[in-house]
């Protein structure tokens, strides 16, 4: 069985591929990308938990974790040639990391708290597609810093 090649996938952006502040990558390159992605969902929790409980590791950990795992299913959803560089996968990324999340964090809750679901779309919408406003507005176009 023939496997399609995805080495341009993880090693950044091709030309032709989307890169504004609504793509996967913004310029970044895959890995790069994710990296952020990742310190974005860490900065959530630790906004999480400075508005709501004193900041410890635990309090940390248990904001993140079930963001983190969303984050986790939003890049394999978006791991493939076709639907990496399909526009607007950045936002794809948000939306499915913050959905993912949501469900889980619920679950380990048993809670239903509107406002927390409202607040945290919001929130994680400015750290994940803000990261990508601004890597594609302040790098150059042919950047691929993977």
């Amino acid at each position: 069985m023939a496997h399609a090649d995805t080495s341009d996938v993880i090693d950044g952006p091709v030309p032709g591929e989307p890169s504004g502040p609504l793509s996967a990558t913004a310029r970044l390159g895959t890995r790069n990308a994710v990296i952020l992605d990742v310190v974005a969902v860490i900065l959530f929790a630790v906004l999480a938990r400075l508005a709501h409980s004193p900041l410890t590791i635990g309090t940390w950990f248990h904001a993140c974790w079930p963001f983190a795992v969303g984050l986790a299913i939003a890049w394999g959803l978006t791991f493939t040639p076709q639907v990496h560089r399909a526009r607007g996968t950045g936002v794809l990324i948000w939306l499915v990391t913050w959905f993912a999340g949501i469900v889980v964090w619920s679950i380990a809750n048993t809670q239903f708290e509107i406002f927390m679901y409202i607040v945290s779309l919001i929130v994680l919408g400015v750290l994940c597609i803000g990261w990508r406003a601004l890597a594609s507005r302040l790098l150059p176009q042919d950047a691929a810093l993977d």
